[in-house]
C-alpha cells in the first residue's frame, strides 16, 4: 500500500436474485482501457482512483449517479495523477499529481479544483504525495522529501504541511503516513526505528506513539485506522512473511491470520469506522485475493462472500485487492480483472433492517449533510417515540440507519430550523424505504410551528453574522452566514405552517 510512485496497479453491473448486493465495476475515463479504485467516501457514494485515458493516467472521481470524472492534473510537465483519498462527503480528494515532471501531493476540491501543497522544505525537486484525508476535509496526512530523507506530514489550511517528526533514535530520519481518522486527530504509518521500520499512531495529544512488531519480525506499516483513531490495520513482518495485523492500545498488535498459515503474504487496507471489519489483499493458492474479516469470523475470500452469502454471479472476475470500505462497512471497493482488463470495483452489501429516506431541506443554501437531523420511529400515530438517532443526509441527500425493529411504523425527521414530517415505513430483514421528504423551513425557535414568535427572534438576529453578539444561527434560515431580507422571506412564506406531530 505504499504510495510514493505512481503506478497502475465499460460498467458491468452484477446483481444478486434478491437484488439486495450491488456490484459494478467503475467505467474508464474516456478512452481508457485500465483502472484502479483506491479510497470511498465515509458515506459510500463516492469512489476515487486512477485510470488511464486520452490525458493518460489521470486521478477520478466518480459516484454512481454523477459517473466518472477526470481531476486534471498540476500545471506543466507530464500528465500523471493519481487519487487516493476522499473525504466523507466526497468533496475533496487528494493525491499525487505532477509539476516540472516532478510528483507533487494535491487538495482537490470541485470550486478550486487541483491544488499543489508543495512540500515540507519549498524545494521545487522534492516529492511529496497526500495519501488520505479526515472526514471533513480539513486534515490531510501523507509524505514529503526532506534534505535528509523523507518526513510523514499533516497538512490544514491554517499550518500548510507540518512534518510530524520521527521516532527517537531514527538516524536515516524516514517517516510515511498512509491514514487519518476521520476525525482528523490520528495519523498512522511508519518510521524507522532499531532495528528496523515499525508503524506509528501520531495524535496531537501525544505525538508519535510504537504499535509494535509481531513475534519473528522488523517492520510494521499502518494503513488505515478507525474513525477515532482507536484501532489501526495494516502489514507486519513474521517469522514466515508479511502479515496483516490489527492493533488497539488495550490490544497490542496483532495477527490476523492469512489463507496460507505457513507462508504469510496478507495486508489491512482499510477498516470500517467502528474498527471492526477490515478488508485488504491476500495471497492464497490461486494468487492475490481481496479479502474480508469481521467480528468472529476468519479471514475469507471477498469474492466467496459475494456469492455464497449474497448470490452473486462473478463469473469472469477475480478481485484482487480491497482498498476501501464505508464508515458504517457496507460499501467496499478495489481493483480486480475482469475480460483481461485491470479496472475498479465497488460492491454494496445491504446490513439487515436499513431504513433510508430522501430528505431535502427547504431553502437551505449551504451544505445539508452538516446538517444534524432528529430522526424518531413511532409505533403508528403515536408521538412516543421507540428510537430517536441524530442523523445526517449523505452526499446523494440520503439518512440512512439500522434498527432491530420490523413492521410497520411512523418515521419522524425534524431539522433545527425546520418543521417535522411523518410518513409510514415498513421494516424488514430487508430493511425499508421511508420514501421523500421535504423540511418546511422557519422555525426559528424550534417548537414545530412558524409563529410571532419566530419573527420575534429572526428580527433580534436580523443583520447578524457569526461572531456578532446578536447572532443566532437557527434564524440564519438559508445557511449563508448572516440573516438577511432572504431570511424573512423564507419565513413570510410559510408563517402559520405547522409540522406533523
Amino acid at each position: 500500500m505504499q504510495r510514493t510512485t505512481l503506478a497502475v496497479v465499460g460498467m458491468c453491473f452484477v446483481a444478486s436474485a434478491l437484488g439486495q448486493a450491488d456490484f459494478r465495476a467503475i467505467p474508464f475515463l474516456p478512452g481508457g482501457n485500465s483502472g484502479s479504485a483506491m479510497a470511498i467516501s465515509a458515506d459510500g457514494n463516492w469512489v476515487v482512483g486512477i485510470s488511464n485515458g486520452f490525458n493518460g493516467l489521470e486521478a477520478f472521481r466518480w459516484s454512481q449517479e454523477t459517473g466518472i470524472q477526470g481531476l486534471g492534473d498540476l500545471p506543466d510537465g507530464l500528465f500523471v495523477s493519481a487519487a487516493y483519498g476522499v473525504s466523507g462527503n466526497g468533496q475533496v480528494v487528494v493525491g499525487i499529481g505532477t509539476r516540472e515532471d516532478n510528483q507533487e501531493a494535491f487538495r482537490w476540491t470541485p470550486g478550486e479544483g487541483m491544488v499543489g501543497l508543495g512540500n515540507l522544505e519549498n524545494e521545487p525537486f522534492y516529492t511529496s504525495v497526500a495519501n488520505a484525508v479526515s472526514a471533513n476535509g480539513q486534515v490531510v496526512a501523507g509524505t514529503s522529501d526532506i534534505l535528509l530523507g523523507s518526513e510523514a506530514f499533516r497538512w490544514t489550511a491554517e499550518n500548510g504541511l507540518e512534518g510530524i517528526g520521527f521516532f527517537p533514535g531514527d538516524v536515516v530520519f524516514h517517516s510515511e503516513a498512509f491514514g487519518v481518522s476521520a476525525d482528523g486527530s490520528s495519523i498512522v504509518g511508519l518510521s524507522d526505528i532499531f532495528p528496523g521500520t515499525m508503524a506509528f499512531r501520531w495524535r496531537q495529544a501525544g505525538g508519535m506513539e510504537q504499535v509494535g512488531f509481531l513475534p519473528g519480525g522488523t517492520y510494521s506499516a499502518g494503513y488505515a485506522c478507525s474513525s477515532n483513531g482507536a484501532v489501526v490495520v495494516g502489514q507486519a513482518e513474521t517469522e514466515d512473511g508479511l502479515c496483516a495485523f490489527r492493533w488497539s492500545s488495550a490490544g497490542g498488535i496483532v495477527a490476523i491470520p492469512d489463507f496460507l498459515p505457513d507462508d504469510d503474504m496478507s495486508s489491512a487496507n482499510a477498516i470500517s469506522g467502528d474498527g471492526n471489519i477490515i478488508v485488504g489483499e491476500a495471497i492464497d493458492f490461486d494468487g492475490q485475493v481481496a479479502f474480508i474479516k469481521r467480528p468472529a469470523l476468519p479471514m475469507e475470500r471477498l469474492i466467496d462472500v459475494l456469492t455464497t452469502e449474497y448470490g452473486l454471479n462473478m463469473t469472469g472476475w477475480s478481485l484482487n485487492s480491497a482498498t476501501g470500505i464505508s464508515s458504517d462497512g457496507s460499501v467496499i471497493v478495489g481493483t480486480g480483472t475482469f475480460e483481461g482488463l485491470e479496472r475498479g470495483w465497488i460492491v454494496r452489501l445491504p446490513q439487515p433492517g436499513t431504513v433510508s429516506a430522501a430528505v431535502e431541506l427547504e431553502g437551505y443554501l449551504a451544505d445539508p449533510t452538516l446538517q444534524g437531523l432528529l430522526v424518531q420511529m413511532r409505533m403508528p400515530g403515536s408521538t412516543i417515540p421507540l428510537e430517536t438517532r441524530t442523523l445526517s443526509v449523505d452526499s446523494s441527500g440520503i439518512v440512512r440507519f439500522v434498527t432491530g425493529l420490523r413492521g410497520t411504523f411512523d418515521l419522524a425527521i425534524k431539522g433545527s430550523h425546520w418543521l417535522r414530517s411523518v410518513r409510514s415505513v415498513t421494516v424488514t430483514e430487508a430493511g425499508g424505504n421511508g420514501g421523500s421528504f421535504s423540511l418546511t423551513n422557519g422555525d426559528v425557535d424550534g417548537d414545530n410551528e412558524v409563529t410571532i414568535g419566530d419573527y420575534a427572534l429572526l428580527s433580534t438576529a436580523f443583520g447578524s453574522a457569526p461572531g456578532d453578539g446578536n447572532w443566532n444561527p437557527e434564524a440564519d434560515l438559508d445557511g449563508d452566514e448572516e440573516v438577511t431580507i432572504g431570511d424573512y422571506a423564507q419565513l413570510s412564506a410559510n408563517f402559520g405552517a405547522n409540522g406533523d406531530d
